[in-house]
């Protein structure tokens, strides 16, 4: 099977994304600090508001802290993915690939490489893509568009099965 393709910006965001959701620690982690600072706040205004101790401020400052973390975490997840985009050329050149039941190769303008599938830990599907992961944090990325039919897709998705494993 082969397929060429050409990342898009958009792509390695979603792809980014998707990593951060598939560790769930952190990313559960991120969610209850989120809402641990609106509980907080709303707990200390209440408390403010109930009893003789007027001091506001701190539960407004943990609150408003708790509604703003979510969205500005995505921004500046956002604005890192984009430099990370223009530092790195190389995610942006036309890439081929051809997959074997033994090998996968890779050829790019830049560099030309022959993988084993056993360098690749796991994988995750996205609506749009496919994230191959050597190592914990080093993944690379494969757009549904590239493939030719939904049916080469479902035959990557179980060739991906076979030589890795179960998606996480």
């Amino acid at each position: 099977m082969r397929i060429e393709y050409r990342l898009t910006l958009k792509d390695y965001q979603e792809a980014s994304q998707a990593h951060f959701k598939s560790n769930r620690f952190i990313y559960l982690l991120y969610w209850f600090g989120s809402i641990a600072g609106i509980a907080f706040g709303v707990f200390l205004i209440l408390v403010s508001i109930f009893s003789s101790y007027k001091d506001y401020f701190f539960g407004f400052v943990m609150f408003t802290c708790g509604i703003i973390c979510h969205p500005s975490f995505n921004l500046i997840q956002s604005y890192l993915n984009r430099q990370v985009w223009k530092s790195q050329p190389l995610l942006q050149e036309a890439m081929n690939f051809e997959f074997t039941q033994e090998w996968i190769y890779q050829k790019s303008e830049n560099f030309e490489n022959k993988l084993r599938w056993k360098i690749y830990i796991k994988f995750l599907e996205t609506k749009n893509l496919f994230v191959l992961y050597q190592v914990s944090n080093v993944f690379n990325i494969f757009p549904k568009r590239a493939f030719d039919s939904d049916e080469q897709i479902e035959e990557f998705r179980e060739l991906l099965r076979t030589k890795i494993g179960t998606p996480c």
